[in-house]
């Protein structure tokens, strides 16, 4: 061993000297003299602590002094000598620390050790005696007022702690007459807070008020009491309001009872039945036990295994739920208990008698449940387990697990479980149906799964592992399956080497009664049938054997998706699969796909897709036929997808709203999936993996016969457009330009000669460049909307440039505004309801265009009379107009045939009270 003779560390002011020598003598005895000192030590320079911590950033000034002369034997705890340290008045971290501690242990005594240490307003003393015998006697004060102010001494733990709160501590062990020992004590806790221990895993600790006092004998037929109790505990998602603790009795018979009443984290399997990761619960339980003998006799001084007996009268975890249907989900009653304790506190055997235990709905009974620790040549402990669930209906527990699926039924299932783990593993666990069936509710309409046969079994003995599995209802299909592993007699279970070998087959022969497990508005067809076999490790099984499906069908009718006559063919063969065929129909079209998939340490997939025609939506206002090639690529840490896609057809109507929903104003809380949630947030803390690699690029040809309408457009859209996705999110590049189309604006119908929509990247902020003008008037005159599409920018247009008095007066009426009279106050009329109807169609427009009219008005002669006049008119085509006029005061009315030769040109046919034929010829000159 090394010795040291003299150590010196020094930094400026900052000191400590260490001297010492060890001696190991050749009959096992030591002796050792050690004497240090610490003069305005900064303990810094032996470890910084962590950054940014008030022990980095503190003030340190360390005044201390130890000397030290022990003598022993071997490895004894106790050693004989003196020991001595004195702290002087020091600041560590910022914290004011004064004590000092003394051990003495001579020959003709037992060791003693005395301690005082004073921190800021806390304080701690420390008496005990008679450390080297069977009963150390002693006391322990502790008043810490200001427990914050220990905060920088507790990042010797590690972490980055925060102490806060108050304790008070008395513990006392004494000696009684006839050699007995005594132990009392009493601990009062407030406002406790500690926070970012490592021993806590992560979780943060609060308690609002704790106390805890005893009074114990060592004396197996001496009282024994014990009383504690909580309130506000919080522990990570473990939040209980309160709970009390009371032991009466003595060591030859007592009774414990406990109650507790809050948020109890409950494990992730049962986190779907409660709702979530707590369950409102409260506790209750009593037990009542004896031991043989005194635990401190048995323990210390006879050094005798202990043995423990008693009866757990009652353990109950029950819902805190309005619920009335809400069962206990932990009841136990007189339970029978047995636990045999060796001289070192290790459990020896526990054992409990025949009993029955209600979890979570389930009623569980065993006829034998016993733990033995390992004999000499045993490789696990020795467990011995025969259970029993007794018949239970699985609807109502598929009903709380998914409240919103449609759960019902009568069905009934019961199993047992037969397990040894020693000298060898023999398990024999199986789970069957005994009766009913299960049923879903989807609106209306309830469907039965038609269950005929359900089971699950998994057996063990000499090392081989048999795992049998089987479903079988006339609305699901058939499953069946086998599997099959060897290993050692004495494995807990296959290891990832052993060899796997089985089989599995599933057949279906109506996919549309799994209607019920897709999501709402789908509906699937077709028939599926797999064949596959297992074989090579459990680490990494390869799957042989195939998988068809004919007549497939995937239809949604709210989305206008209607795929049909599905055709698939995939072949496995171990670590790989081949897709080789895959084909359905749409409209007249066909989507189709071949590939390959790699399952391996490393999987890769790769497939090709071919669309002919293919309709990709069918419904009324939402019709898309498209036609392409592309490819799918995925790695472990990339995607690629690349193609073309052109557009063959389509309609895109907007003016009919999709399904109703809800104002924006209305929020929707739903329910977290805690199985999703613990399956993201691995992925959420490992935010040192780098991001997967993701290459996205598809051309869309908008093609010839692309329209669009609605919110007053009627067009065609032409176009290629490009999409790009390569990690920093996806970009759309291309132009869109209508061909032709009208636009309905101000009461009139304008013809589109111009309009493109440019994407440069972003995708939903393109820029747009529109004209629409009216037909068949003099002066050329409409709207141009330019800009973006979150800031567009729409203005009137004329040529030759007009201010907007005119160019709104040619928009509206199509005439000049000197020309303008009270004839024309139903136009104007006229262009204020399209105002107020906002973009789209006017409600004049609706009812003109109900009436097969594109003009209907009521205006006034030019005449002296003023007579009102009713004009009805329909655009026949671009040039080609035919209308009809009536005064009321008139007896008859005349029809009007105009062909626009030109823009200044114009032929008109008059028939009715004047006939006439007029080629009109406009001239304006400023």
């Amino acid at each position: 061993m090394l010795e040291l003779d003299q150590l010196r560390l020094q930094s400026g002011s900052s000191e400590l000297l260490l001297q010492g020598r060890y001696t190991p003598g050749r009959d096992g005895r030591w002796s050792a003299s050690l004497q240090a000192a610490a003069h305005s030590f900064d303990p810094r320079l032996l470890w910084s602590g962590p950054p940014r911590s008030a022990w980095a950033q503190g003030t340190h000034s360390l005044e201390a002094s130890l000397n030290a002369q022990l003598q022993g034997q071997g490895h004894v705890n106790w050693p004989q000598g003196q020991l001595e340290l004195k702290l002087a008045p020091s600041t560590v971290a910022g914290l004011a620390l004064e004590g000092g501690l003394r051990y003495e242990a001579l020959a003709t005594s037992q060791p003693g050790l005395r301690a005082e240490l004073r921190a800021g307003e806390n304080r701690l003393q420390l008496q005990a005696q008679g450390l080297g015998g069977s009963m150390p006697l002693g006391r322990l004060d502790l008043d810490a007022p200001r427990l914050a102010t220990l905060t920088p001494l507790l990042v010797l733990a590690g972490g980055r702690p925060q102490l806060g709160g108050s304790a008070r501590a008395l513990v006392e062990l004494a000696q009684q007459g006839g050699g007995a020992l005594q132990s009392s004590g009493r601990v009062d806790v407030q406002a406790l807070k500690l926070l970012g221990l490592p021993a806590l895993a992560g979780q943060n600790l609060t308690l609002g008020t704790g106390q805890l006092s005893w009074n114990a004998d060592s004396r197996a037929d001496a009282p024994l009491r014990a009383e504690g109790q909580l309130g506000q505990l919080s522990l990570g998602p473990t939040q209980l309001s309160s709970a009390r603790l009371d032991l009466q009795g003595s060591w030859a018979r007592h009774r414990l009872q406990w109650q507790a009443q809050g948020q109890i984290a409950t494990p992730g399997w049962a986190q779907s039945l409660a709702d979530g990761d707590t369950l409102a619960a409260q506790l209750n339980g009593q037990l009542n036990g004896q031991f043989g003998d005194s635990p401190w006799q048995a323990l210390v001084r006879s050094r005798q295994p202990l043995a423990w007996q008693g009866q757990l009268e009652q353990l109950r975890l029950q819902a805190l739920s309005q619920r009335t249907d809400q069962p206990d989900w932990l009841r136990l009653r007189e339970l029978g208990l047995a636990l045999s304790i060796a001289s070192d506190g290790r459990p020896l055997a526990a054992e409990a008698k025949p009993g029955r235990l209600e979890l979570a709905g389930a009623q569980l009974s065993w006829s034998e449940l016993r733990w033995q620790a390992p004999r000499p040549g045993d490789v696990h402990p020795r467990l011995a387990l025969d259970l029993v669930l007794e018949p239970l209906k699985v609807a109502p527990l598929l009903a709380r697990w998914q409240p919103d699926f449609g759960w019902g039924g009568e069905l009934v299932v019961g199993g047992r479980a037969r397990v040894r783990s020693a000298p060898q593993v023999e398990v024999d666990i199986a789970l069957t149906r005994a009766g009913g069936d299960l049923s879903v509710t989807e609106g209306r309409i309830t469907q039965a799964l038609g269950l005929s046969d359900l089971h699950l079994s998994l057996q063990a003995r000499d090392g081989v592992w048999h795992l049998a599995q089987g479903l079988a209802g006339s609305n699901l299909g058939v499953l069946a399956g086998a599997l099959s592993s060897r290993t050692s007699p004495r494995a807990l279970g296959p290891g990832p080497q052993d060899p796997l070998e089985g089989v599995l087959q599933l057949d279906v022969a109506n996919l549309g009664t799994w209607g019920a497990w897709v999501p709402a508005g789908w509906r699937l067809g077709g028939t599926f049938n797999a064949a596959l076999r297992l074989a090579g490790r459990v680490g990494a099984p390869e799957v042989l054997g195939s998988a068809r499906a004919a007549g497939l069908q995937l239809r949604n009718p709210l989305l206008g998706v209607d795929a049909r006559d599905g055709e698939l063919d995939l072949a496995l063969e171990g670590p790989s699969a081949t897709l080789q065929r895959f084909s359905m129909r749409g409209g007249e079209g066909t989507l189709s796909a071949q590939g390959r998939a790699d399952l391996g340490d490393k999987p890769q997939l790769d497939i090709n897709l071919q669309a002919d025609k293919f309709a990709l939506l069918s419904r009324v206002d939402r019709r898309l036929v498209a036609s392409g090639q592309a490819r799918l690529q995925a790695g472990e840490r990339s995607l690629s997808f690349k193609g073309q896609v052109g557009v063959d057809e389509g309609l895109i109507d907007i003016s009919r709203g999709n399904a109703p929903s809800l104002d924006a104003d209305v929020q929707v809380l739903r329910r977290a999936d805690p199985l999703a949630e613990q399956s993201v947030r691995p992925r959420r803390e490992s935010g040192s993996a780098a991001p997967p690699k993701i290459d996205v690029q598809l051309a869309l040809d908008l093609g010839r016969q692309l329209r669009l309408r609605g919110h007053g457009v009627d067009t065609r859209l032409r176009g290629e457009l490009r999409l790009l996705h390569q990690g920093q999110g996806p970009q759309l590049h291309g132009t869109l330009r209508t061909f032709g189309g009208t636009y309905d604006a101000y009461g009139q119908k304008l013809e589109i000669e111009k309009g493109e929509v440019s994407f440069a990247g972003v995708v939903n902020n393109p820029r747009i460049d529109v004209l629409a003008v009216r037909p068949n008037t003099e002066l050329r005159v409409g709207v141009t909307v330019t800009g973006t599409a979150m800031d567009p920018r729409i203005k009137l247009f004329s040529d030759p440039d007009k201010s907007d008095t005119e160019k709104l007066s040619w928009l509206l009426l199509g005439r000049a505004p000197e020309n303008l009279g009270r004839t024309d106050t139903a136009l104007l009329q006229r262009a204020a309801l399209a105002l107020i109807s906002g973009e789209g169609e006017s409600i004049s427009g609706k009812l003109i265009r109900n009436l097969g009219l594109d003009e209907f008005s009521l205006g006034q002669e030019d005449s002296d009379a003023r007579g009102t006049v009713v004009r009805l008119g329909k655009q026949l085509s671009r040039r080609w107009y035919l209308g009809y006029e009536r005064s009321l005061n008139a007896t008859a009315g005349s029809w009007q045939l105009i062909y626009r030769l030109a823009q200044r040109f114009t032929l008109r046919a008059q028939a009715g009270e004047e006939n006439a034929l007029d080629l009109i010829w406009q001239w304006k000159w400023n």
